[in-house]
């Protein structure tokens, strides 16, 4: 067994496998040299504040390192989950004994992206940055597309010091080799155009260099490099049998083995540790498996709406009998809603609510309250909502406030109370005492409540008692907002805020 001395046996004590790389990505990786000579397009880059021009068909060392990397660390369908550059080049760092600088691997990870070696995907819902590799599935078989387990020298400092040459060479016969075909046969023209050499000496270089540069094991990596017999042209390869154990191990029954998918980083300690403690206490402990989920959602959220939050993922549990089955969008939406109501509460405190959504009712209000707080939540928090709410309430009643001139069918609060006998006369007592239209609307909304708690659905006097009541307890509003149709609060406190 090879023992490497990179950062991952010198630091944790941990052997490295060898590498599981796909053939057809292999080519595609080779493809960004296929236009060196024709096309001089470049892509910039800023790097610690320095923009910068890159050739874009330009396969270098560093390509090469950071494509061994991603399957490496890559899972058994080809993605990389919840990582980010960062986190991807410190796990770089940890496996090859020689590894590229930090400005070289953003500068490879920028181009392999744009030559769509890779793609990067973005979660909303769960907050997370993925890595997924193209044509690593096969979706007709619906398994992997065929792989080579490359041998693990590949992360030596001798192999680094190879050229870049070498470097294709070996890979490209090595990914070829089967146990059918122990010698594989390259023209020269083939080979020039492959390696980016125009003469025979150059191609000599190459061989001899893979031929004789002896590697971690004490031996080079091919021990043969001559002509066919038959035609001069052909170039005739095998590969060291002894250099390791694995080197022609074809089997995929153990590719787990290979496979070494990064392990995120658990970051915002202080909420896992209050998000498992809240698991705990409310009972659905089983959940801590999913802590790192739990925190890539709720990692903005403060603890009230984290509780909360959870509290709910409880309730559906009990009621269901399991855990939603997208778990991420359940919590999201319960923070969203959370969120939502402590704006609102807020913004009723300070008495602009009801400059949100005058004259509408139902399903249209909801939405634009849910359109109004997820707008304010990008810019504000809470605390300067607040005082947000206090500075702007002067200038909207100035501006939008008006003699209140509500009318009677205003005053239809809950629906499914119009069966109801009697409540014409409690709505009509309502505008007479020119009461506020939402809240008597919320006045009709827990009478109708208490009802189906109660089971008093068809006592009508009760309900209408218990409304006339509250009514008398509520305060008269002596002017309503009066604003133009196109007007959003939000709005106008973002212009507001600009100009002061």
């Amino acid at each position: 067994m090879t023992i490497l001395a990179n950062k991952r046996a010198l630091k944790d004590g941990k052997k490295t496998n060898d590498v599981l790389v796909t053939y057809n990505i292999w080519k595609a990786l080779l493809a960004i040299n296929n236009e060196y000579y024709t096309n001089n397009a470049t892509f910039q880059l800023t790097i610690e504040g320095e923009k910068k021009s890159y050739r874009l068909h330009h396969l270098t060392n560093a390509d090469l390192q950071l494509f061994i990397t991603l399957f490496k660390v890559c899972n058994s369908n080809g993605n990389i989950r919840n990582v980010n550059r960062h986190v991807l080049y410190k796990t770089h760092c940890l496996y090859h004994e020689e590894p590229i600088s930090a400005q070289q691997f953003y500068v490879s990870f920028e181009k392999l992206r744009l030559h769509k070696i890779f793609e990067v995907k973005e979660d909303h819902i769960k907050n997370e940055t993925s890595i997924s590799l193209h044509n690593f599935y096969n979706q007709d078989t619906q398994k992997p597309n065929r792989y080579v387990a490359v041998p693990l020298l590949v992360f030596t400092k001798e192999f680094h010091n190879l050229s870049l040459a070498a470097k294709i060479m070996f890979f490209d016969i090595y990914m070829q080799q089967s146990k059918k075909v122990p010698v594989l046969k390259r023209t020269a023209e083939n080979l020039y155009f492959m390696l980016h050499k125009t003469q025979p000496h150059h191609l000599r270089e190459v061989f001899t260099e893979l031929t004789t540069t002896k590697m971690r094991n004490g031996k080079p990596l091919l021990s043969l490099a001559t002509k066919d017999p038959e035609n001069k042209k052909v170039y005739q390869f095998s590969i060291h049998k002894s250099l390791h154990k694995s080197l022609h191990n074809r089997s995929s029954s153990s590719d787990e083995k290979y496979r070494e998918p990064i392990q995120a980083p658990l970051i915002y300690k202080r909420k896992a540790t209050f998000i498992e403690r809240v698991l705990t206490e409310l009972g659905i402990g089983e959940l801590i498996h999913e802590l790192a989920l739990l925190v890539n959602c709720m990692k903005k959220a403060g603890y009230r709406v984290i509780r909360h939050a959870l509290y709910e993922i409880k309730k559906f549990k009990e009621e269901n009998g399991q855990f939603p089955k997208d778990l991420a969008l359940a919590i999201v939406k319960e923070i969203r809603m959370a969120n939502a109501n402590n704006v609102l509460d807020l913004a009723n405190k300070r008495g602009c609510l009801k400059f949100i959504a005058p004259g509408l009712r139902g399903s249209e209000r909801k939405d634009r309250y849910f359109e109004f707080t997820s707008s304010l939540s990008k810019y504000f928090s809470l605390r300067e909502m607040d005082r947000v709410f206090k500075k702007i309430r002067p200038l909207l009643e100035q501006k939008y406030l008006i003699d209140f001139i509500p009318e009677q069918k205003d005053y239809r609060g809950c629906e499914e109370l119009d069966f109801i006998h009697g409540i014409e006369a409690v709505r009509a007592a309502a505008w007479r005492k020119r009461i506020d239209v939402d809240e008597y609307e919320k006045l009709e909304e827990k009478a109708y409540q208490f009802s189906q708690m109660s089971q008093v659905t068809t006592d009508s006097q009760k309900v209408c008692n218990w409304l006339l009541l509250k009514i008398d307890e509520l305060e008269t509003e002596k002017k309503t907002p009066y604003i133009p149709a196109d007007f959003k609060l939000e709005t106008f406190i973002l212009n507001s805020a600009m100009e002061h």
